[in-house]
Formats: C-alpha cells, sequence, structure tokens
C-alpha cells in the first residue's frame, strides 16, 4: 500500500511539474504572438520602435557571438546587464523574444550572460523578481557584489565580454549624446553598451510586457 501511494505521489507531482511548464510556455508564445502582431502593425503606436530595438539586438547578436553563436558552450562575449528594473525587464524579455525566432534559446545562460550587481540594499521585492525572473528562464546569473565598472573590468577578463545589452532610455544619466551602439568611455575597459530601448518612452515598456 505505502509504494503505491508513493507511485500515486510521485505521479501527481509530474503532473504539476508538466502543467506548470505547460502554463509557462503558453504564456510565453501568447506574449511572444502579441509582439509579432505589434511588428505588423504599422498604426501601432509601438511598431517601429520594437522593430528598431529587435534590429538592435539582432545585430549585437550577429556581431558579437562566438563561432556564429553555434556553441552554448562558447564563453559569452555578449552580456545583458539586469537588475530587476521596468526597462531591463523589457530588455530581457525582447533578448528572449529573439533567441525564440532564431531557435537559439539555448544560448541564454550558457553563452549569452546574464550579469546582476547584488545591491545589499535592494529591496527584498525586487530581489525575489530577479530570482523568479532567471528561474522561469533557467538561467543562472553571473552574479558580482562590486560597482558596475569593476564587474566589467572581471568579465572582461574572465569572459572576454565584447558587448552589454542595457535597458538605458534617452532621459536617463549620461545619456544625452546615447546612441544605440554607444563605446565605453576611456575610463572603462573596451565594451559596446547596448541600448535597444534607447527611444523607448515610459508608456512603450508597460505596452511591450502588457
Amino acid at each position: 500500500m505505502s509504494d503505491f501511494n508513493t507511485d500515486t505521489s510521485a505521479s501527481s507531482t509530474e503532473c504539476v511539474k508538466q502543467d506548470d511548464c505547460s502554463n509557462k510556455c503558453h504564456r510565453m508564445c501568447h506574449s511572444f504572438n502579441k509582439l509579432d502582431a505589434i511588428r505588423i502593425d504599422q498604426s501601432h503606436s509601438l511598431c517601429r520602435r520594437l522593430n528598431k530595438a529587435v534590429e538592435v539586438i539582432e545585430n549585437t547578436l550577429r556581431l558579437y557571438l562566438p563561432s556564429n553563436g553555434t556553441n552554448a558552450e562558447d564563453d559569452g562575449h555578449i552580456f545583458i546587464s539586469f537588475n530587476g528594473g521596468k526597462d531591463a525587464t523589457v530588455v530581457l524579455h525582447l533578448l528572449h523574444y529573439v533567441l525564440y525566432k532564431q531557435h537559439r534559446l539555448h544560448l541564454l545562460g550558457p553563452t549569452i550572460k546574464v550579469i546582476y550587481f547584488d545591491d545589499p540594499h535592494q529591496f527584498p521585492a525586487i530581489e525575489q523578481f530577479i530570482k523568479d525572473s532567471l528561474h522561469s528562464l533557467q538561467v543562472e546569473p553571473v552574479t558580482f557584489k562590486c560597482s558596475f565598472k569593476e564587474g566589467v573590468e572581471r568579465a572582461k577578463e574572465t569572459y572576454n565580454l565584447q558587448a552589454v545589452l542595457m535597458g538605458v532610455r534617452l532621459g536617463d544619466p549620461y545619456t544625452d549624446d546615447a546612441e544605440h551602439f554607444h563605446p565605453s568611455t576611456a575610463n572603462y575597459p573596451a565594451f559596446m553598451r547596448v541600448y535597444p530601448i534607447l527611444h523607448w518612452d515610459y508608456a512603450d515598456g508597460m505596452r511591450c510586457n502588457g
């Protein structure tokens, strides 16, 4: 009897896992279908800026992925900075979308690495959101407990970092002369800052994630 009960419990647990996976896949497909629809609807206010953001990410992958991005085991030349903020979440979502469209989701994590700067003063709710977001993508971040500059220096030494995707918009600090591909300044290691949603506004991000 105990064996029967154990088997039933295991089966139920497996069903829950399968249902959870199915729900996640359904939500992802629904979200990506929505982006597809926006991209072809020229009357949509986000159409032009969304297509530009996708183009910037596609060009980043084309220019900076090692070995043409075919091997998940390759060191990551591309990083995406993720701090749980709205804009960073939008860029992570768009990167996920582009990789899905290119049938290269397996590269997120092993090759295209998520860089996270652990802030001891971070709000617990944001900390949990970051963990939940990366867990849902099955991604383990590269975590640094230091400044952004120090983290980039270490990532440059360890992974040969070449480009960092960032959720930066015009109006953020130091963006007066920013472009979608913005080389690092002389006091930083040489790398490319990539701003896919540079010309988006707050409402664009809400429409993209909504």
